[in-house]
């Protein structure tokens, strides 16, 4: 598949998650042993923790990932002083 291709077909399953597409993610995920791994940043990084290191190790719905709560006071992300 070309790239152009490619896009045009991820483009149409945007809204509507495919089996195909869902399979190739997982399948980069599980590639590796821990999960992907992810660097996370929130802009502007302005305090100690701003960017965290993650492992994906799945999907949500609409081919996005979920984070733990835990990481959100970090990334000034918890709505909290």
């Amino acid at each position: 598949m070309q790239y152009n291709e490619a896009y045009v077909f991820l483009d149409a399953n945007r809204r509507n998650k495919n089996k195909i597409i869902e399979e190739i993610i997982m399948s980069i995920i599980k590639s590796e042993p821990r999960g992907l791994p992810l660097i996370i940043n929130r802009n502007p990084t302005l305090v100690y923790g701003g960017i965290v290191q993650v492992y994906c190790i799945g999907m949500c719905d609409g081919y996005t990932m979920a984070l733990s709560l835990q990481v959100l006071k970090g990334l000034a992300a918890d709505l909290s002083k």
